[in-house]
């Protein structure tokens, strides 16, 4: 296949298509038949379509339980080619404009289904080189956190800050009260 006289390796193009979420996949056709040139973005790295095209899923408001799951899989499957900052801006966005989808909550259910993905992008943070000013950073969106939706990136930060002094001083203002003493 040649675009614009650019050879295109199909087998290659199949490989990273795989690699794509069902939302990412939807995205991507719906560009498509924008007519925009999708085989930049496949091409182009993960990390900026992954964060893009999930701030995009909550802005429609498209969040079930099951889309949680599958967002929380690709941090998870992804976490070491987003950045730091991607993550506080996802985070910022999930914890503080949740209203605009519900809030994780399924009526039928009675239920909070926040976790996996609360859990996922946890587990990415701590992997990351931590500042001062990102954990303050935290802990304002925690303290802004009014459905305590943050608990179980909270539960992560513990579970490591109990396993490494280092990690433990530097987070120990964010944890909660019975989980500041070591």
């Amino acid at each position: 296949l040649k675009e614009n006289y650019k050879v295109v390796n199909i087998p290659k193009l199949k490989e990273k298509l795989r690699e794509k979420s069902r939302e990412e996949l939807i995205d991507l056709i719906i560009r498509a038949i924008k007519g925009e040139d999708i085989l930049s973005l496949i091409q182009h790295s993960e990390k900026e379509i992954k964060i893009t095209s999930i701030l995009r899923t909550f802005e429609r408001g498209n969040v079930d339980e099951m889309t949680v799951q599958n967002i929380a899989e690709v941090i998870r499957n992804f976490k070491h080619k987003i950045s730091k900052e991607d993550l506080f801006i996802l985070l910022e966005k999930v914890t503080l404009d949740c209203e605009d989808f519900g809030c994780f909550y399924d009526d039928y259910r009675d239920g909070y289904y926040n976790e996996p993905l609360f859990e996922a992008i946890g587990e990415a943070l701590v992997e990351k080189d931590l500042t001062q000013e990102d954990i303050e950073r935290l802990g304002k969106i925690i303290d802004r956190d009014e459905y305590e939706l943050t608990t179980p990136l909270l539960n992560v930060f513990v579970n490591k800050a109990e396993r490494d002094p280092k990690f433990f001083t530097l987070v120990k203002k964010i944890l909660p009260p019975e989980d500041r003493v070591n």
